[in-house]
Formats: C-alpha cells, structure tokens, sequence
C-alpha cells in the first residue's frame, strides 16, 4: 500500500508539471539528458549501506539536471535512469517500484520548489541563486531520505524517524556539501560543455570514494563494538 501511494505520487506530481508548464525547450532538455545518464552511471558504483540498502551519488547528478532545465520532463528522465539501474543487481519488483517512484516524487517536488521560488535554468543565468537553489536540494534530500526511512520502518517494524535518525547523521556532511556542487556541477557544463561533463564526473566520483570509505569506517566500528561488547 505505501509503494502504490508512493507511484501515485509521482505519476501526480510529474503529470502537475507538465500541466503547468507543457512547453519543452530542447537544448535545455539534452542537458538535463546528460546528467541523467550521469546519474545512471553512479549507480552502477553504488556502495552498500544498512539493513539490505546501498547509497549512491546518483542524486548528484539527478539535482545537476534540474538546475539545467527545471521542468517536467527532469522526473521521466530521472525515473527511465532510475529504471535501467535497478536491473542492475536482481531485486523484488516492489523494490524496484519504490526507488524509482520516490526518487520521482523527489526530484518532481524539488523542481516545483525551485520554481517557486524564481530559480531558472543555469544555462539561461549563471547567477547562484541562493534561496531556489537551496530550497530545491535540501527538500529533495528531506524527501528522499524520509521516504526512504519510512519504507525500512515499515518493512522493519521500527519507528521511521529513528531509522531516518539513524541514517542520516553519518551522511549529514556529504548531503550538505552536495549544495555547492550541484551548482558547480552546472555551471561546468554552461561554460565548458562535454569538458565540463568530464570535470563533473571526475569530481562525482571522488565524492563517491568519500561515501565508500565513510561507510567502510562504520561497519568497522561497528563490528569493534559488537566484539568488545
């Protein structure tokens, strides 16, 4: 039942999207394009996480996308990334519903947020527009990872803030510093193109070997824990 709501949502809010604003600029789309394929690529390297999960920076480049083109067609285009990377590793169809319908109800209410708020597209104006930009990350990472967490608590029987809680504080960091890059991100591939792509990737990438070797350092303190106790 949560998973079926949880598509609904993201058939409604990418439907509200286009509905509001149907027009499709076609440079703009290719480069939101681009970081797709981008975010489809980092979760092929997606490192294990807790509780039969894994954590990726897919979300990196999936963000890049929407502050290139802020429209309705960044939630297909993060969903169909999202698809081709969840047959990478066999799962439960259910699980595979739930991540690419919670990343679409992010990524969709993300890109009303920034909208909202005045953001444009940083092909169109290379100013850093403090509040969209700000407001757009952070309530796709609220988003994420409370849908997220609310999933494991119910398959797990455990209060979903103590598992967001739980989560969350060791990624706290990492989250915060993706408001710069997503912007930076962008503005890489306004002003260099396909060089700027490779730059991104490049700098994605090390952020991904931060995530990996973070979460290394965690189940060794773990099992520290787990044998002195």
């Amino acid at each position: 039942l949560y998973v079926a709501t949880v598509v609904l949502a993201a058939l409604a809010v990418g439907s509200a999207l286009a509905w509001h604003a149907p027009m499709v600029d076609i440079r703009l789309f290719w480069a939101s394009a681009v970081f797709a394929v981008l975010g489809l690529a980092a979760q092929a390297v997606a490192h294990s996480a807790k509780k039969d999960t894994t954590g990726s920076i897919a979300f990196l480049p999936f963000l890049t996308g929407l502050v290139l083109y802020p429209a309705w067609t960044t939630v297909p285009l993060v969903a169909a990334a999202m698809l081709f990377g969840e047959f990478r590793k066999p799962k439960p169809g259910i699980k595979r519903a739930f991540n690419v319908a919670q990343y679409s109800v992010s990524v969709g209410v993300a890109v009303a947020v920034y909208n909202w708020f005045g953001g444009v597209s940083v092909l169109l104006d290379e100013a850093f527009r403090f509040i969209p930009h700000v407001a757009a990350v952070v309530t796709f990472l609220l988003l994420n990872t409370l849908l997220v967490s609310t999933a494991i608590g119910l398959s797990t029987r455990t209060n979903p803030i103590d598992v967001w809680l739980e989560h969350g504080r060791s990624a706290l960091l990492y989250d915060i510093a993706a408001i710069p890059i997503v912007y930076w991100c962008a503005l890489f591939y306004s002003r260099m193109g396909w060089v700027g792509v490779a730059s991104g990737f490049v700098g994605l990438a090390g952020l991904q070997q931060l995530y990996m070797k973070n979460r290394l350092l965690g189940i060794a303190y773990e099992e520290t824990l787990e044998l002195l106790v």
